[in-house]
């Protein structure tokens, strides 16, 4: 990929402009491209170090960059007229880097594409929670998982439809797992208020704390800055919670600037 495409590819992705499909293709790319997943980091930690007025941040990034970049030479070496026009020319490019990067003011909806994070493959996603649950899987169960990794979102959706009725049929009530799967999906279809709804229905089990995480980035897409979406932040903020960073965070840009 050359320099240029990538820049414009990570800027577009990070503004929140990206479909849902081409937000998820591109997700995939970086799975792939250890640089690439680097490169938006690195332009992810400018955007929220200047959001925040974080200097030493980005210095510490500017520094970064710099020392990518420059050979490696011992410093005894070099003439001091040459490291005064070194530290000049870092000036300039740290100047460029403020000029090239400045964002506007976070609105909910960057944020939103930023922070949210949906899962490429729902059945990593299980690996991860339990051993249990991977084994439990029955075929429309799989076949869920493969509409969803194939990205055939509307027949992934099709799919959790029969499992949430097959469940109430049988035992008279819905798994929070599959609310969990019809939500992530729904957000894939870009259907945010089915979604939220989704996240709603999950009180208790391994899908709780995605569940409330997926909740709050939602509403904050559908509210903006809200009382609501600050109380369901906060909750996330002031627990264990592994998104908790992400939500004190999110706090200070939208309520504290």
């Amino acid at each position: 990929m050359k320099r240029k495409q990538k820049q414009e590819e990570i800027e577009t992705y990070l503004s929140g402009k990206l479909s849902a499909e081409q937000r998820h293709d591109f997700e995939v790319k970086m799975e792939k491209d250890v640089s690439l997943r680097e490169e938006v980091k690195l332009h992810r930690g400018v955007e929220e170090a200047l959001a925040e007025t974080d200097i030493a941040e980005l210095e510490e990034i500017i520094g970064e960059v710099y020392l990518r970049k420059r050979t490696v030479v011992r410093r005894r070496m070099i003439p001091r007229p040459m490291m005064l026009a070194a530290g000049v020319l870092l000036l300039i490019v740290a100047g460029f880097v403020l000029y090239l990067f400045l964002p506007e003011p976070p609105t909910p909806e960057r944020l939103y594409q930023t922070y949210l994070d949906l899962p490429v493959e729902l059945e990593e996603e299980m690996n991860f929670r339990s051993a249990e649950l991977a084994a439990e899987k029955d075929a429309t169960e799989t076949a869920f998982l493969q509409a969803y990794r194939e990205q055939s979102f509307d027949a992934a959706l099709l799919e959790v439809e029969n499992l949430k009725r097959a469940s109430n049929s049988e035992t008279g009530m819905i798994p929070g797992k599959y609310y969990f799967f019809e939500g992530v999906t729904l957000l894939q279809l870009d259907r945010k208020k089915e979604a939220l709804k989704s996240f709603e229905q999950i009180k208790s089990g391994l899908y709780t704390e995605s569940g409330d995480w997926y909740y709050a980035m939602t509403l904050l897409a559908l509210e903006g800055a809200s009382e609501p979406v600050k109380a369901a932040m906060e909750g996330i903020a002031h627990s264990s919670h592994p998104k908790r960073k992400d939500a004190q965070k999110m706090l200070q840009l939208l309520f504290n600037p």
